[in-house]
């Protein structure tokens, strides 16, 4: 039998374990204070392990924080795609996918705190949600569901809304209905009547 790869396996396997060590560190080290606050020593002590461990795996603090932001964000893109994955009108697949990442946001505090304290977490979000925004929005604008002016404009009104929104939930400002709330802005802008983002907004939202 040949067992020439099983060295490497072992290898690649803790080589994997150690950097999954680092990437939850620095979820919940880097979700209790912006990057600039956050040092080395500080995330390898959290993970326990040594700082020649992180440099085989990240250049920089920044280098890990930017692995650990497209981690999360992505994880949160997995679920709103398996939530939307059945849902054929525009406006329900804009709401669900608002209301869910509000929703993933905001019950692990360590994620919503990671994505709000981001610089880059815009960069994220729009990297991930605008394939799926802009063929939801073509599909909305064909069959007259929606109506939007300015594409851009919208984007960036809502990548923007949903971190001020995150961070206002987890300050306490915002209230619990705040996901629905912000969807039915959002559909408001998109050129849904108060009626109809009303109704969306109502719909329960898949999230297994």
């Amino acid at each position: 039998m040949d067992t020439g790869n099983q060295p490497l396996d072992a290898y690649t396997k803790r080589r994997k374990a150690t950097r999954d060590r680092l990437v939850a560190a620095a979820r919940s080290v880097m979700a209790s204070k912006n990057i600039e606050a956050v040092t080395i020593g500080e995330i390898t002590r959290f993970a326990e392990v040594g700082k020649g461990s992180f440099y085989n795996h990240f250049k920089s603090k920044e280098d890990l924080f930017l692995a650990t932001l497209d981690d999360v964000i992505a994880e949160i893109a997995d679920h709103i795609t398996m939530a939307i994955k059945d849902v054929d009108d525009p406006a329900e697949i804009l709401s669900i996918g608002i209301r869910l990442h509000i929703q993933l946001a905001v019950a692990d505090p360590r994620i919503g705190r990671l994505i709000v304290n981001a610089p880059a977490s815009l960069d994220f979000l729009s990297r991930y949600a605008d394939p799926v925004i802009n063929h939801t929005i073509d599909k909305g604008v064909e069959s007259g569901r929606c109506e939007i002016f300015d594409r851009e404009l919208f984007f960036t009104l809502m990548t923007s809304g949903l971190n001020a929104t995150v961070l206002g939930h987890l300050d306490g400002k915002l209230g619990a209905e705040t996901d629905v709330e912000f969807a039915r802005c959002v559909l408001l802008l998109a050129g849904l009547s108060r009626s109809e983002a009303a109704e969306v907004v109502q719909k329960d939202v898949p999230n297994d």
